[in-house]
């Protein structure tokens, strides 16, 4: 026999949590005249919670792992009363939403020839992003191969490549354009 998978609105699920936030509700109790599994209750009030006891065990194991003897529940409780959170895993990478159209990848002038005998003769450059707390940070560099040194770096919020390309053309190197285009 296959039992099928119910939905619930989520005005359902937040009049659920409210009743188990009321004096003396247990998460059994409620479930149980609601008609739905307990370990769906529990769930949905964990994620009310903003996830704290969803990533306290994993906070609590590098506890222990660090050497601090500690219970699991006291993690969760001293989390809760500092506001802390554990930080989700990393993110995915974020998707890349420039066109790859064939004439938009640049042509290999170099062929894999990465010495210089002067300075901006040629240039390499890269392009790459960065989790901070205020989300992604698309960040481009260009490096004089002679000198090694940084002559251009740009950084976006978002990564369209148009307004950094046009920021680092525009910009610095500008006045710094290596001979014969390369």
């Amino acid at each position: 026999m296959t039992r099928t998978r119910r939905s619930f609105t989520d005005e359902f699920k937040r009049e659920a949590v409210k009743l188990c936030k009321q004096p003396g509700a247990t998460v059994t109790h409620i479930a149980r005249e609601l008609g739905i599994e307990a370990s769906v209750l529990r769930r949905w009030v964990t994620q009310e919670r903003g996830g704290v006891l969803d990533l306290s065990p994993r906070f609590w194991h590098d506890l222990r792992v660090l050497g601090e003897s500690c219970g699991m529940n006291r993690v969760i409780r001293l989390m809760r009363l500092a506001k802390l959170q554990a930080r989700h895993k990393r993110r995915r990478l974020p998707g890349d939403t420039g066109s790859r159209l064939e004439n938009h990848i640049a042509p290999n002038h170099l062929q894999r020839d990465f010495q210089s005998s002067g300075p901006n003769q040629k240039w390499v450059a890269d392009t790459t992003y960065i989790w901070t707390a205020e989300g992604w940070l698309y960040a481009a560099a260009v490096i004089d191969l002679y000198s090694r040194l940084i002559v251009g770096v740009v950084d976006e919020r978002h990564h369209s490549g148009q307004d950094g390309e046009r920021r680092l053309t525009n910009g610095p190197l500008a006045a710094r354009q290596p001979a014969g285009g390369a």
